[in-house]
């Protein structure tokens, strides 16, 4: 009951208003429609929605309407001339018609814009006998040429009205190209300010960039999962499905992708449907074999490239006929899965269950919601649409897949851990039996010692002593046997302690590999999204609180960023893949370099009461030194940063030491929280953070000082520190000059 009303509730919330819902909004009566009590600074944008004029295979100019019209006929905007709803009767599925609107406005300073969703094929409009728009050529079939306008031209080439009180508006449509629901003016038109308009456009351009942004990452992301575990076909799936959405997304958010014809905007629009049915299907069939029915799964693929193949191949004209037909295969496949897959799953606690359940109601929901309002029987809410829904169940079954990862990622630290714990038992079970074998050696020896001395005295003796002799060469044999047999085994038991050991050392080089691939995985998903992040803040137009959204996306993704970056080196460094590369440079030069940096860094200038020192006493301005410069400057970087991050207030200060001519010690000093002296001897660990008493939080996962301590050693060189809780702490490193 509990998941229901998750479900439930969630369905709620997404659903906007019914359109039979009482709404104070004014209608247009026989063609015309009263403004004048009309806000729009307040109220914003409204659609001129009601009964318009229409002439059927008439296109008329202004001037002609004018004169006296015989049978003047009303159809219901927004509509498509062919649905038949509101209307005295149903027009045929191709054609063409002017449709007339007068409006009364409350006065003439209003600069105001229509806002068209879309007119497809072929139109023309004007507003008080003034031509605002012109999309390609409306006529009759014969000298028809239809253009696709995306998006945000309909806006930026409207021209601007002359202001009026009143204002007639005449729109020829002609369609021959999509037909049926489709033709003529079957979305709202809106008139507002042109500031309001431009405000619209705008977040539904952020809007429909985010979720193309946010399918193209999961696409690249789940691809290279594939390509470095080839086994898991579900993650290959998963990423053709994200590439399904994202044609999706691109085709309702035309603005994205403009300059395209009509017929190939049509077919994206309309492809992503029967290339997502399958896959999703199949995504399931790989997550949940024992739940899944193979035999449905196939049949539901043939359908689907069925589909596919008459979208890619057959006219445009005859996509509209194959609505109901392909809206119905995707509601049955959604229903499908949900009560015949992914409840069993759920019933049967398998990971990701949950989420998966989730994604897949709300996108059944938003698919009928979908229907429902390009029917015009729901009020038609852009951001609510099957796009939408799509993106929603790419990233609940992300959140399904990351809950698989996960959980084997425990399940691979939790197997980690027992092998440390088994090769430590090892250890000390070995070093049990050695003592007792050495204890066992001695026993003998000693025996040895004690039967030799019997043997001399036996050999004194008479006859009957000599065969005590015998009897005593004979223990001595078999001691001899147990003997070797005890050194066998010794032997046999300490190459199998060996190898265990081997394959304990290989195991934890398998996981810092795992760990270096695993950083390589994240940081390529990570620098896209700070590219976007990037775009978006640059996009100009948004605001305060969607520039703050993106500082915080821009901030969080570099800082994970360089979490990345540290885990890398340390992977590198451990792995022995960093290769060192000797140069001569000037030392003095770097120094002043990381000072300058780090003087005008956001860290160091945060802290107020903070001062960055130089000492550079004694050091020659041109001091040459024969190393790494890549290798120094980490070593650097990281203590430098460490001292700032751990000073809150007093000093930080970089300088040397020279002991002679070609030895320099090199140190960072602070006046920050310090070191205590049982903590000293466990600072250079991995992951290792001092944080006393826990009433501050440092960023970080502990690993500045780990590649600090690598590099050192790498070099040729050695680290040592002085510290004292609550006083602050002095990092010393020795460098030698390496020859080439």
């Amino acid at each position: 009951m509990r998941l229901i009303n998750k479900v439930l509730l969630i369905s709620l919330l997404l659903f906007p208003a019914c359109k039979n819902q009482v709404e104070d909004y004014p209608l247009a009566k026989k063609g015309f429609i009263d403004l004048s009590k009309w806000d729009f600074d307040q109220k914003g944008l409204i659609a001129l929605n009601g009964e318009w004029e229409f002439y059927w295979k008439k296109l008329l100019v202004p001037d002609s309407i004018k004169t006296k019209i015989s049978n003047v006929e009303y159809i219901h905007v927004p509509q498509g001339w062919a649905s038949g709803m509101n209307a005295s009767k149903k027009y045929p599925q191709f054609g063409y018609a002017t449709y007339k609107l007068k409006v009364k406005l409350a006065n003439t300073n209003n600069n105001l814009k229509l806002k068209f969703s879309q007119i497809n094929s072929a139109a023309k409009v004007w507003i008080n006998d003034s031509l605002v728009l012109t999309q390609g050529k409306p006529g009759a079939k014969d000298n028809f040429e239809p253009e696709y306008i995306e998006y945000r031209n309909y806006i930026d080439q409207q021209k601007q009205f002359a202001n009026s009180d009143t204002l007639e508006i005449v729109i020829q449509v002609a369609d021959f190209f999509f037909g049926g629901t489709y033709a003529g003016l079957y979305k709202k038109i809106k008139i507002g300010k042109a500031e309001q308009i431009h405000q619209l456009a705008n977040h539904k351009i952020f809007y429909y960039s985010f979720l193309a942004g946010i399918m193209f990452v999961l696409a690249i992301n789940y691809f290279v999962f594939f390509f470095f575990h080839k086994k898991d076909y579900s993650r290959l799936v998963f990423a053709l499905l994200s590439i399904a959405v994202l044609i999706r997304v691109l085709a309702m958010g035309d603005f994205l992708i403009p300059y395209l014809n009509m017929d190939l905007m049509a077919r994206l629009y309309y492809v992503s449907i029967p290339f997502y049915a399958p896959l999703m299907t199949i995504f399931f069939y790989t997550n949940y074999k024992d739940e899944s029915n193979k035999l449905l799964t196939i049949i539901i693929s043939v359908i689907g490239l069925i589909f596919l193949s008459f979208y890619l191949f057959f006219p445009v004209h005859n996509f509209v006929r194959m609505d109901f037909v392909l809206f119905a295969f995707i509601i049955l496949t959604t229903i499908y899965l949900i009560f015949f897959v992914v409840l069993k799953a759920l019933v049967n606690k398998r990971q990701g269950s949950l989420f998966a359940l989730l994604g897949t109601v709300i996108l059944l929901i938003l698919i009928c919601y979908d229907i429902l309002a390009t029917q015009s029987y729901v009020e038609n809410a852009w951001f609510l649409r099957m796009s939408t829904g799509f993106v929603l169940f790419q990233l609940f079954q992300a959140a399904s897949l990351a809950q698989n990862f996960s959980w084997a990622f425990k399940q691979n630290i939790l197997l980690s851990n027992e092998l440390k714990f088994q090769n430590l038992n090892l250890e000390q079970i070995v070093n049990k039996r050695t003592e007792t074998i050495e204890l066992q050696k001695n026993e003998i020896v000693e025996k040895n010692a004690k039967l030799t001395s019997i043997n001399e005295e036996v050999i004194c003796q008479n006859e009957e002593i000599s065969q005590q002799n015998e009897e005593i060469k004979t223990i001595n044999i078999k001691l001899d046997e147990y003997k070797n047999n005890l050194e066998k085994k010794i032997v046999e038991q300490t190459k199998d302690l060996i190898r265990a050991k081997e394959n304990a050392e290989r195991a934890d080089l398998l996981k810092t590999a795992f760990l270096e691939n695993l950083s390589h995985e994240i940081r390529t998903p990570l620098n896209a999204i700070v590219g976007f992040s990037n775009l978006l803040e640059n996009l100009g137009n948004l605001s305060d609180t969607e520039k703050d959204f993106v500082m915080h996306i821009n901030f969080g993704s570099k800082s994970l960023l360089k979490i990345v970056d540290s885990i890398m080196q340390v992977s590198k460094i451990q792995l022995g893949e960093y290769k060192i590369s000797l140069t001569e440079f000037n030392i003095t030069k770097l120094i002043h370099e990381l000072f300058e940096e780090f003087k005008a860094s956001d860290e160091y200038r945060k802290k107020k009461k903070l001062e960055l020192k130089l000492n550079l006493k004694g050091l020659p301005e041109h001091k040459l030194m024969n190393s790494d410069i890549s290798g120094v400057r980490i070593v650097f970087f990281n203590l430098i940063e460490n001292a700032i991050k751990y000073t809150e207030s007093g000093l930080v200060e970089i300088g040397v030491l020279l002991k002679n001519e070609n030895i320099i010690h090199f140190y960072v000093k602070d006046t920050g929280i310090g070191i205590g002296k049982g903590d000293i001897k466990f600072i250079f660990e991995k992951f290792r953070k001092i944080e006393p008493g826990k009433t501050k939080l440092y960023r970080g996962l502990g690993l500045g000082l780990t590649i600090a301590k690598s590099m050192v050693e790498q070099l040729g060189g050695r680290i040592w520190l002085e510290s004292e809780a609550g006083k602050g702490s002095t990092f010393y490193f020795i460098i030698p000059n390496m020859s080439s």
